[in-house]
């Protein structure tokens, strides 16, 4: 064991690599993207790409890590978390049900607009059904962008695995309304990807196992909007 510049506190050598690996990441991830944003600017183009994968799957940590190295965000959660709580989408979403993918197709453009249009945006929970998928992508296509999406894949059992152990000791711990969540996910949201391919939109596919960290995540994410981008010369 050895101690670093941290009062009080011992650290293992082993996670202090981890540690310092981590930072490079992160800071490979910074350089990276302020790039390839810059590259875009260059070229006048745009490009949002999302993360889509069954719940467990880790979205919302690949949002934070995009967000953290310099990558506009737009979380569609935040957007309905924005409605009173009473609201008929919130009711909706409380239940463990999608909210109506036209309307969220359209509160995701108007925050776009609102931006003044990014150059290269990481959409954060959209699209999750095919009637989304006919709303947004034609818009954000009209309004210039080239569209990325990127599937986070695990299997039903590790997603389920991980979704249980986020929830234990919770109240809202219910395994029957998760395996429910998944069988959703598998008939309303995985269909996403062949609906893209209508807008010639086709996406890449990032395997998770249970050893994967959401850095070498992030880091692959990176490397397939990374090539999408370079793949316009």
């Amino acid at each position: 064991m050895v101690r670093q510049f941290f009062p009080n506190k011992t650290i293992n050598k082993r996670n202090i690599v981890q540690q310092i690996t981590g930072h490079q990441v992160q800071f490979h991830l910074r350089q990276s993207y302020w790039e390839l944003i810059k590259f875009l600017e260059s070229h006048h183009r745009r490009v949002v790409f999302t993360a889509i994968g069954k719940p467990a799957s880790g979205k919302d940590r690949q949002g934070e890590i995009a967000s953290d190295a310099g990558v506009s965000i737009l979380r569609t959660s935040s957007l309905l978390d924005r409605l009173p709580k009473d609201h008929e989408f919130n009711r909706t979403r409380a239940s463990g049900k999608l909210a109506p993918s036209e309307a969220v197709a359209e509160m995701v453009i108007n925050d776009i607009e609102e931006r003044s249009s990014p150059t290269l945006l990481f959409l954060n929970g959209s699209p999750r059904a095919v009637s989304e998928v006919e709303v947004l992508y034609p818009k954000l296509i009209r309004m210039g962008y080239n569209i990325l999406p990127i599937e986070l894949y695990l299997s039903d059992e590790l997603a389920l695995s991980r979704r249980l152990s986020q929830l234990k000791g919770e109240a809202r711990l219910d395994q029957g309304k998760e395996v429910e969540r998944l069988a959703e996910y598998g008939e309303k949201t995985f269909p996403v990807f062949k609906a893209g391919r209508k807008f010639k939109v086709f996406p890449r596919k990032i395997e998770i196992d249970p050893e994967t960290r959401p850095l070498d995540v992030a880091f692959r994410i990176k490397s397939h909007v990374e090539s999408f981008i370079f793949g316009f010369r």
